[in-house]
């Protein structure tokens, strides 16, 4: 069986700024200030090898941009369900070691000051439903706007 593993939450607890690019949508990268975390982040990128590790897996940088020194990969194997971190800028498959838990549905990790990340199984963040509808939203927003200003109206003598 396959698994997919989400990532509920990355807490960055290094002591410093970091970044998050996600080399599967490199347009989705986020810099993490120590202490702030990502919340309801990708599902980890499933890699088999080196070369995988390389072009998809989740890389931490030590700073705020893609110049930073590469601190570590992140990804799942889906032979076993696990997910992985391989340490340092030059990804090897035989580098990778686990991160502590797993197979799990949702993982929230803490990458240390020592940039080692720990995992643990996650129930997922909450997320605001989105209406079905969401014109029914807005025209009931609007009906509450506009009933809220009308009474300002009145207490003011407009």
């Amino acid at each position: 069986m396959v698994w997919n593993t989400g990532l509920n939450r990355l807490r960055n607890s290094t002591g410093g700024t970091i970044l998050f690019v996600d080399l599967e949508d490199p347009r989705y990268a986020v810099r993490l200030l120590d202490g702030w975390s990502l919340v309801n982040g990708p599902v980890f990128p499933w890699c088999e090898n080196t070369l995988e590790v390389r072009s998809k897996a989740f890389r931490i940088h030590r700073g705020p941009s893609t110049s930073s020194t590469v601190a570590l990969h992140l990804f799942q194997n889906y032979r076993d369900d696990t997910c992985y971190h391989i340490p340092g800028p030059g990804p090897l498959w035989s580098n990778r070691r686990g991160m502590g838990e797993g197979p799990s549905s949702y993982l929230d990790v803490v990458i240390d000051a020592d940039f080692v990340p720990t995992a643990v199984a996650a129930v997922p963040a909450l997320v605001p439903a989105v209406a079905e509808r969401a014109e029914d939203d807005d025209a009931a927003h609007r009906e509450d706007v506009e009933r809220a200003l009308e009474a300002l109206r009145r207490t003011a003598g407009v």
